[in-house]
């Protein structure tokens, strides 16, 4: 697990601390990804809303299903750029610099659907 202040090592999944999150900011993963689905029909690799008190919005890369899966803090994000035709990097705000196994457009894609959805959301 990458933050701000380092890098540690978890026996959690990436979903479990997901979940763990959307609990401690007053809802479940469930109900946090059905939100997102019933206001933008986000319905595959939905992003969620984690705490909307301190707007912390997390986009997955991929399906959560998916080993492969990273989960991003769409807010530490500076930009994401591609590595190769199936690999993207992202630049994150505190310098840190993260490669990624999906390519730079869904990467994107992910980046702009949860813009989306903190626009949508922070609107309300």
């Amino acid at each position: 697990m990458y933050e701000e202040n380092g890098v540690y090592l978890t026996e959690k999944s990436p979903i479990e601390l997901i979940e763990d999150a959307c609990l401690q900011g007053g809802s479940t993963y469930e109900g946090r990804r059905q939100a997102t689905v019933h206001h933008l029909n986000y319905v595959q690799s939905t992003p969620v809303v984690l705490n909307p008190y301190w707007n912390i919005f997390a986009l997955p890369s991929e399906s959560p299903e998916n080993l492969e899966c990273v989960w991003v803090m769409f807010q530490h994000i500076r930009w994401a750029r591609s590595l190769t035709k199936t690999s993207s990097g992202i630049h994150f705000l505190n310098g840190l610099f993260l490669d990624v196994p999906v390519s730079v457009d869904r990467m994107q894609k992910q980046i702009e659907r949860t813009g989306m959805w903190k626009s949508h959301y922070s609107n309300r």
